[in-house]
């Protein structure tokens, strides 16, 4: 069973996803078929909100899903973990970083430019693709939050 994180939270028995990414990964990457049950989670500040639904249909462009079971919990960790990590040297590292810090459960990590640091700042675009790393990893190690990424400019700007 395979947890998928939605943006907006589900109010019926009967869902419709037409995500593209998604319906790819149900398709393509899973070969899932009818039958066969994934997990959807709603995260917001106070309760995290998960559905298992079994697949109904499987079209070209949307899957039809059926509600199975609602799981409904208070978020009220008492470690709430917030690491400040230097950029590395390699990007692919920083990629690497960012996915195992996820698994484990760390709720913020804030990049940022250490006196060696061979990169002085983060694309917009490598953010991103970090915050996808980071959704990706909650999913497949079925977290109950996603990690957030920030950056500073110094460890200064970080410890005030």
């Amino acid at each position: 069973m395979q947890l998928f994180l939605i943006e907006a939270p589900v109010h019926s028995t009967n869902v419709t996803l037409t995500d593209s990414w998604i319906l790819h990964q149900i398709r393509r990457v899973l070969r899932m078929k009818a039958g066969d049950v994934v997990s959807l989670q709603w995260e917001n500040y106070w309760q995290i909100t998960r559905w298992l639904y079994t697949i109904s249909q499987l079209w070209k462009k949307s899957i039809e899903l059926e509600l199975w079971w609602k799981l409904q919990t208070k978020y009220t960790s008492s470690h709430n973990v917030t690491l400040a990590v230097a950029l590395p040297n390699k990007r692919s590292k920083a990629e690497l970083i960012v996915q195992k810090l996820a698994e484990i459960g760390v709720q913020e990590i804030i990049r940022f430019v250490a006196q060696r640091s061979q990169y002085r700042s983060i694309p917009d675009k490598k953010l991103q693709r970090m915050n996808e790393i980071s959704k990706e990893a909650t999913e497949q190690s079925r977290g109950r939050q996603r990690t957030g990424i920030n950056y500073c400019k110094s460890l200064g700007d970080v410890l005030v």
